[in-house]
């Protein structure tokens, strides 16, 4: 579980752009609600998958999806000292439908302490990117339970002789810590998880999120089915634009309603005419 994000360096987090997003200028603190859902919402470029892209690299699973101390994972994070998280230490998971999950550089190569997730990715090529978004979301959600630690695949820095090595990884690891004296649930970070689904997927997926109770869910989405959910806690990236939103909703619904109504009484005297 992730209470907080403190930014106390905007030049130096995991997000080398972070200091550029116009909505998160003045910005220094994000609290997250301890269970159930946490919804970022904002407009293309506000920042949202930006904020899930910080703390998946502050807890080690922006790679693969599950968290995994690796070489890479900790030089992707040294250094980094202008981003931290409130947390009770419980392993987090990031899904980003849209990631090539164990590639890097763009796909050119592999990240090899994830050949077997870059492996799937490459054969789930011969899927729609609907059934790809639905197998990976599935599987983070059935993988976080069973999670109970992080696990590592870097020398312990106790145990290694190069001191600057030993420094860069306790400074990468030092998130993973509880530095709170909370029991929360595991952690699920999600990145437009109804993106390439049908509108009946979508849905049924937001339905499964919002009435969940296993999981602290922190969500980036913009979808109309998250714009009405009871218990979630709303973080407006950019000031103003969930209430912008409802309103253009309700607009729509009312329209809808309208229609419907126009309709079913075309069909109503369509039929008494044949009748």
């Amino acid at each position: 579980m992730i209470t907080e994000l403190h930014i106390e360096d905007p030049t130096k987090t995991p997000v080398e752009w972070w200091a550029d997003i116009e909505a998160f200028k003045g910005k220094d603190k994000f609290e997250f609600q301890k269970a159930g859902l946490t919804i970022l919402w904002g407009p293309n470029g506000s920042g949202k998958s930006s904020l899930l892209k910080v703390l998946a690299h502050l807890t080690h699973c922006h790679q693969g999806g599950s968290p995994l101390v690796t070489n890479e994972s900790v030089r992707a994070v040294k250094g980094h000292s202008g981003a931290s998280i409130l947390t009770d230490g419980k392993p987090v998971h990031f899904l980003d439908p849209g990631a090539e999950a164990g590639l890097v550089g763009d796909g050119a190569g592999f990240d090899f302490d994830f050949m077997a997730e870059g492996m799937n990715a490459m054969f789930a090529r011969r899927s729609s990117s609907g059934e790809q978004t639905t197998a990976k979301t599935n599987r983070i959600l059935q993988s976080s339970a069973e999670l109970k630690e992080v696990p590592w695949k870097v020398t312990h820095p106790d145990k290694y002789k190069d001191q600057k090595w030993a420094d860069e990884t306790r400074q990468a690891t030092k998130f993973l810590t509880a530095n709170i004296d909370e029991n929360g649930p595991p952690t699920i970070l999600l990145d437009e998880p109804g993106r390439s689904l049908s509108i009946p997927r979508q849905a049924e997926l937001w339905h499964i999120l919002a009435n969940q109770e296993r999981f602290q869910i922190i969500v980036a989405t913009h979808s109309v089915f998250a714009l009405y959910l009871m218990g979630a806690k709303y973080l407006d990236v950019k000031p103003g634009y969930l209430a912008e939103c409802r309103e253009e909703f309700n607009g729509i619904a009312e329209t809808a309603k309208l229609i419907n109504k126009q309709t079913a009484e075309t069909e109503k005297k369509d039929k008494e005419e044949t009748s």
